[in-house]
């Protein structure tokens, strides 16, 4: 049985790069509103990326972001169940002051906020407000995570704390109250030394995948290969963007138009002018440029639970975070059409019925 979690849409016109996919600002109302939706249907989790910097374009492509701990210090009181993720990119808060705010907000939401760790890669988020430590951060961005995890789980558990590392230094340092328990880590390290990190220091790691699953197999054999090396329990959480529709043409369609209208400007910004034009040589190529790198389920409702069910068998697979390119509407019709066809979703108590293909 497999969780199911939702993308929010902290970023203006959300997770596809197009002039002609759905072009929206981003709101509290909205993500609010998915919130709860995604809580009503019965979903575990839900997540807000953290973003700093857009692509421009004449999509202007998440250059308009809401800031994801205070978002979802908001959905904490808005909520009753689901788990909340806020997302932090290392090199913008010192770890004591991420320390606080998880707690708090964890207080707030009694005992459902999680952390994703961003480690920070995105030279031009970090160097426009004078904060990107060099170069040599590609190389010690893990180096960076490590301490910084380390004074997270000691100041939720410590009261006073000490701390001489290479890039922190804590003298009595104190953050109280503390929460109930650490809060849960996720990070989407892909190298080898990302996953190393997320499964010797994390709860849960991100995974990007194909829809036949045999990707997803090959990611989580590679996680749980390095956890066993801790005797710790990671989870994987496989990404995937859903393009629906009643039959798999007219899903196959709307995904055509979309690429046929990629916002070259802003993907040229996102990936830089030279890989952009290696990756125009093919449609498919474009096409996993376009989708933020993020594996589409390009299918009708009938395929999508099936292909989510394939997924969710893959050992090793704890969740699947959705993105839904239609915001609300999305989630609205895969709770109706795909949710109740899906025989491995764990749901929370909820009204779907079950039904069999």
């Amino acid at each position: 049985m497999v969780e199911l979690g939702v993308l929010l849409p902290v970023c203006n016109n959300g997770y596809i790069v197009s002039t002609s996919a759905p072009q929206y600002p981003p709101s509290y109302a909205m993500n609010k509103a998915m919130t709860l939706l995604a809580e009503d249907l019965g979903f575990s989790f839900v997540l807000s990326p953290v973003k700093y910097r857009g692509f421009g374009g004449p999509t202007e492509q998440w250059d308009y972001v809401l800031e994801s701990f205070e978002l979802m210090a908001a959905l904490a009181e808005a909520t009753d169940r689901i788990q909340l993720y806020g997302s932090v990119a290392l090199p913008t808060v010192h770890p004591a002051i991420t320390a606080r705010r998880g707690a708090t907000i964890d207080h707030i939401a009694r005992g459902r906020f999680g952390i994703n760790l961003v480690s920070g890669w995105n030279k031009a988020e970090y160097e426009q407000m004078g904060l990107w430590p060099g170069d040599v951060h590609y190389q010690r961005r893990y180096q960076y995570a490590r301490e910084y995890v380390d004074i997270l789980k000691l100041l939720w558990t410590h009261r006073d704390v000490d701390y001489k590392g290479e890039f922190f230094q804590l003298h009595d340092c104190r953050i109280l109250p503390h929460p109930p328990h650490p809060l849960p880590l996720l990070c989407a390290g892909q190298s080898d030394v990302g996953m190393q990190f997320t499964a010797q220091h994390a709860d849960y790691a991100f995974v990007f995948g194909d829809i036949s699953g045999d990707a997803v197999f090959a990611a989580n054999l590679k996680l749980q290969q390095y956890a066993a090396e801790t005797g710790r329990d990671v989870g994987a959480y496989a990404l995937y963007t859903l393009v629906l529709a009643e039959t798999e043409a007219e899903a196959q369609a709307k995904s055509d138009r979309w690429m046929a209208h990629a916002d070259r400007e802003a993907l040229a910004a996102m990936m830089g002018q030279a890989a952009l034009d290696a990756a125009g040589g093919t449609a498919a190529a474009l096409q996993g440029v376009a989708y933020f790198g993020i594996t589409p389920i390009i299918a009708s409702y009938a395929q999508c639970a099936v292909i989510l069910d394939r997924i969710g068998a893959v050992p090793g697979t704890k969740g699947i975070m959705l993105m839904f390119p239609e915001c609300l509407e999305g989630l609205q019709v895969f709770g109706e059409r795909v949710l109740p066809l899906m025989h491995t979703a764990t749901l929370a108590p909820s009204q779907l019925p079950r039904v069999s293909l």
